[in-house]
Formats: C-alpha cells, structure tokens, sequence
C-alpha cells in the first residue's frame, strides 16, 4: 500500500518537525492513487497508534478516516465550482474541532475553473492555521498558475517495474498478433507509439522472435520466414541506435516487411 517511501518519509519528518507547507500539489499519473497516499498520510497523522513512519489502520481515528467520518478530514472530488470553494472557505475560518490540523483533500485539481480557483487563492494566499490541503493532479501544467504558486509540489512516477511489465505486455500482445495486422493497424501502432519507445520495442521484438525461432508450435510464420523477420528488426535496431536514419520511417519499413 506504501510505495513511495521518498515522498512518505519527506510529509511525516515535516510533520514531527512541525514544518508542515499549507498546501501541496501531488501531481503524477493516472495509474498513480496519488489520492491513497495523501488519505495514508492523514491517517499517520492523526494516528493513535503510529509506528516510525505509518499508520496502525487500527485505531478510532484511523477507522473513522477510513470510513469518511473523521470530522476533521474532508475529501472533495466532483464539486468543484465556486459555490463550493466559497463554502470551504467559510468552514476553514473555525478551527479543526478535534484533531489538531485540518486536513483538506481537493482531487482533479487540474480541472478547477478560474472563478473557483480565484476564490480558492484567497484561501491559499491567506492561509489559516491548522489547515493542511492536498491538491491532487495529473499533470502539474494544467494546474493554473496563480494556484500552482502557493503550494510545495510532490511528483509521483509510476514504478518502473510495473511500467516495464506494462509495456512488455502491449508489445508482446501486438507482436503475437503481427501476422494478422493490416498495413494501417501497423501504421497506426507506430503512430500512437512514443518515440522514445521505438528502441525498447525492437529490442522486445528481437527478444520475442528469437524465442519463436526456437519456438516449433508457433506456427504464424515458417521458419526461414522467422529468420529473416527477426534480421529484419535486428537491423532496425541498429539503425535506430548507431546511425540518424528516421526512426519512425525505419519501424513502419520492418513492420510492413513484416
């Protein structure tokens, strides 16, 4: 559930030290629960039963946190207009009744329109004390400006190994099916495909087809037909790494020779 340690470990020595930033923007991909490490990190922090650095998951407060009844902990996720940004705004001028920080979530922080962002600077620029926000976002350029200003920013990268695995599945599923692609599904993958991909999915390629030539149940292809599809993308690869042909033009050559 705790993944990433960096960040984990960065809010809880801020928060025994008391240094605490009035608000932050959690930015990072979809695939990141960017929502679950900042419930995680309220619930340390109101905790009654911590270890060094995480919650028990056991106690009253922790339950309640669970639960959506902790009444010092507010998460707001589809109402983002203006209305609601005023309402916030008057709650926040008592203090937390019984914990002793606040803690405010806002999700698809991106997507707050000017005029509820304006009334949600004022908040960010006057901040009261014992209040802690969390603005979470999936790309920090589409948080606007004047809001990205006022806040401490914690980015969040999808672990490279399930990123790896992710992309090893995509290929693997494209290459599997290469016989059957028509010329614009080809055109079409290396469209859609990262130039920055290119190299990694020949390099997956060549080890996919090196395994079918010693594959005799993959009937897709005949052998010699596999030889020369495995030399083919062997060639791309080292255009692709050792010369400056166009990338793109060389992986739509060998899949369509493919």
């Amino acid at each position: 559930m705790f993944k990433y340690d960096r960040q984990n470990k960065f809010l809880v020595e801020s928060f025994k030290s008391n240094k605490l930033a009035h608000s932050y923007i959690l930015v990072g991909p979809k695939s990141v629960d960017k929502k679950e490490f900042a419930v995680n990190f309220v619930k340390f922090a109101n905790c009654q039963n911590p270890s060094q650095f995480f919650p028990c998951d056991k106690c009253d407060n922790c339950l309640k946190i669970n639960k959506g009844s902790f009444i010092d902990f507010k998460i707001i996720e589809e109402d983002l207009s203006i209305a609601k940004m005023r309402e916030l705004k008057n709650e926040l001028i008592f203090p937390p009744y019984q914990a002793d920080l606040r803690f405010l979530i806002i999700n698809n922080a991106e997507q707050i329109k000017e005029d509820a962002a304006s009334v949600l600077l004022k908040t960010l620029e006057e901040p009261r004390k014992r209040n802690v926000f969390f603005l979470l976002a999936n790309s920090v350029y589409q948080v606007l400006p004047t809001i990205k200003s006022r806040c401490q920013i914690l980015k969040f990268n999808p672990f490279l190994k399930e990123a790896k695995e992710k992309e090893e599945f995509i290929f693997g599923d494209f290459l599997s099916k290469l016989k059957s692609k028509t010329i614009i599904e080809k055109f079409s993958f290396v469209k859609n495909l990262e130039e920055e991909k290119y190299f990694s999915f020949l390099e997956e390629a060549i080890k996919f087809f090196q395994g079918k030539v010693r594959d005799d149940s993959f009937r897709d292809y005949s052998k010699k037909e596999l030889v020369i599809i495995l030399k083919n993308f062997k060639k791309a690869h080292s255009l692709i790494n050792k010369t400056n042909a166009n990338q793109r033009l060389a992986l739509e050559n060998t899949l369509l020779n493919t």
